[in-house]
């Protein structure tokens, strides 16, 4: 097992830079679109997850017959049955599994989704926070979502408050707790192009563990 979890402010570039580990290191990248995947594969709306959630390809069908094994209240019902509601129970475990299987069974790199809180501490998995002070953020969620600096702070706001209640509903931690994690980059201070390259260099030893232990 071979993984980097990335947790991110909003609009301090980690997606950005999730994506370029993700490529740069030749892991799997793990977003938003997995499990909005998973969800079509087990019947569910998408929407479902969306109030719980932030979270190309075969993982997503060999997740989608795990998760229909061991949680078969999730699969899809009959067209004679009524939808099935996905109360928090089944969709924590859901996530847990989801995680748990793509950083067993695959080199990956995997965007929020309290992964390194799911994951833990392991000589395989690195754990990233990218944060940056929120007058750069700002600046950065202004040009990219076409908003006024008042509209982007409010914004930042809104989903870093919403990523900081799941971790602390689901998992009962503060998601900025530097404790939590191997490495914190400011990207405030460092480029995106630096972040990536500081991220690259700490994972070569993790990925020197992970292929002696294969």
């Amino acid at each position: 097992m071979s993984a980097v979890t990335i947790s991110r402010q909003y609009g301090s570039l980690g997606d950005e830079i999730g994506r370029e580990v993700a490529a740069r290191l030749n892991l799997r990248l793990v977003d938003g679109k997995v499990i909005a995947e998973i969800a079509r594969g087990l019947g569910l709306a998408a929407s479902d997850f969306e109030d719980r959630d932030e979270l190309q390809g075969t993982i997503v069908s060999d997740l989608v017959r795990t998760m229909r094994r061991l949680y078969p209240a999730t699969i899809a019902p009959t067209p004679t049955q009524e939808k099935p509601e996905l109360d928090d129970a089944s969709y924590l475990e859901i996530i847990r599994q989801v995680i748990w299987e793509v950083a067993r069974t695959e080199d990956a790199v995997i965007l929020g989704r309290g992964a390194a809180s799911i994951l833990g501490s392991s000589p395989t998995v690195m754990h990233v926070l990218i944060v940056a002070p929120l007058t750069v953020r700002a600046e950065r969620v202004m040009t990219a979502d076409n908003l006024d600096h008042p509209g982007a702070i409010q914004q930042i706001k809104r989903i870093d408050e919403r990523r900081a209640r799941y971790i602390r509903r689901f998992y009962g931690s503060d998601w900025l707790d530097v404790n939590s994690y191997d490495l914190v980059i400011n990207t405030g201070h460092f480029s995106q192009l630096t972040s990536v390259q500081l991220i690259c260099d700490a994972a070569t030893p993790m990925q020197a563990v992970a292929s002696d232990e294969g």
